[in-house]
């Protein structure tokens, strides 16, 4: 024999879950690298690497994508064109402290060759993913590239180019305010599973989805839909208590 009190708990148990998962901005995607991109190669110790926007987009059937293409952070990790792998989506704007040991760079992984960089560190990615996202100019967007990698990985600080050095530098101290408010059109990909093995593991990446655009509206279809299944399942729940 169920109580009163018991079913209510389960009811608003529900209820809790539904706002907890679209708060937290965990939406399953496929991100998909077709290539290049705008991208410039540069060369970093004795690699060479292609820094700046590539080519690709990140899907939930046809409710997300990235506009003009994507940013990598991972400089250790390595995928090639055309790859599509599992990640989770987050609004750069909603990332906080509970978000931070999902992240590739939050401290759950193994340093090396994962550092914990902190919200001070992404913060700073933020801040240059965006700069390059607004910039048409390919050479500044290669310089950002290799900034941002230089955060995820310090060794290479030493390694990139003066102007890139430069962007490092405004982008930590912006990072030290910890402020993610005005990133509400950014999201970041994150691979999904996470795995200690870099070898094994796909790249984080960055995109861009327009205000209003369509990851806010999945975001919003999905809340109805939880508060409409809680809703019905409060009505049966309640038409037939027993005591």
């Amino acid at each position: 024999m169920e109580t009163k009190a018991r079913k209510f708990a389960g009811i608003v148990g529900a209820f809790v879950i539904c706002l907890g998962l679209p708060a937290f901005g965990q939406i399953p995607v496929q991100v998909t690298l077709n290539g290049p991109g705008t991208a410039l190669p540069v060369t970093i110790g004795t690699n060479q690497e292609y820094a700046g926007v590539y080519s690709g987009s990140a899907s939930n059937g046809t409710t997300f994508t990235s506009n003009p293409g994507l940013i990598c952070d991972d400089f250790t990790g390595q995928v090639n064109p055309p790859q599509t792998w599992n990640a989770l989506a987050y609004q750069v704007s909603t990332i906080t402290s509970a978000t931070l040991p999902h992240l590739l760079y939050g401290g759950a992984l193994p340093d090396p060759p994962y550092p914990n960089i902190g919200l001070s560190g992404y913060a700073a990615l933020a801040d240059l993913v965006q700069q390059s996202f607004n910039s048409n100019d390919p050479t500044l967007q290669a310089d950002i590239g290799e900034a941002i990698w230089s955060i995820t990985d310090p060794a290479i600080a030493g390694q990139i180019s003066a102007n890139a050095s430069a962007l490092r530098a405004a982008a930590l101290a912006f990072g030290a305010s910890e402020n993610f408010s005005q990133f509400t059109n950014l999201w970041i990909f994150v691979p999904n599973p996470l795995t200690a093995d870099y070898a094994s593991n796909k790249q984080e990446m960055w995109g861009r989805v327009p205000e209003g655009g369509s990851a806010l509206m999945y975001l919003l279809l999905a809340g109805l839909f939880c508060f409409g299944a809680v809703y019905l399942n409060s009505r049966n729940r309640f038409g037939t208590l027993k005591v």
